[in-house]
This record gives structure tokens, sequence and C-alpha cells, in this order.
């Protein structure tokens, strides 16, 4: 059984690599973002995975350009810092596609 020291050791240790997955993942968000391109992550295990959609991917495949609302669309899209669940681009739950 592991010591109270070892516990914490490895706690730190765990919430250090967390954290370089996060910045890593908001690289991976940033690389999207510039290229207009989307990508899914399936990790750490089934069923938890999601995938990332670009705002230009998004507008691109889904946004109707002949609607009249389209121009205002894009732009609010192109000015929000950061997608909600509501938002049709950014990170979505694998189990969002089934």
């Amino acid at each position: 059984m592991a010591t109270e020291q070892e516990q914490k050791e490895a706690s730190a240790k765990i919430a250090e690599k967390l954290e370089e997955i996060r910045r890593l993942t908001k690289e991976c968000e940033s690389i999207a973002d510039t290229v207009g391109v989307s990508f899914n992550w399936p990790e750490p295990a089934y069923g938890m995975g999601g995938y990332y959609i670009s705002k230009e991917n998004y507008i691109r495949d889904y946004l109707d350009p002949d609607d009249p609302d389209y121009a205002e669309d894009v732009k609010l899209i192109m000015e929000a810092k950061k997608a909600d669940y509501d938002s049709g681009w950014g990170w979505k739950a694998s189990s969002q596609s089934c």
C-alpha cells in the first residue's frame, strides 16, 4: 500500500500530466481552427471520447448561405470566444453523434 506521501506525489504528477493534456488539446483546437478542420479524440476509453468541429467546418457544412441570417450567424460564430452545449462547433461528446 502506498504511503500518504507517495499518494500526494502521485496526485501531483497526475495533475501535472492532465494540465499538459489540457494545453495540448488547446493547441489542437487552435490548429484546427486556423485551417478549418475537425478532429476526434477517442480516448481515454470507449464511449468517453469526443470530436471537435472547427468554426469554419461548422459554417461550411451546417449553415445555409441562402438563409437571410447567414451573414449575422457567421459573424456571431467567428466572434465567439468559447462554444457552449448548443453551439454547433467546438467539442461534442462522441455519444452526441449516436
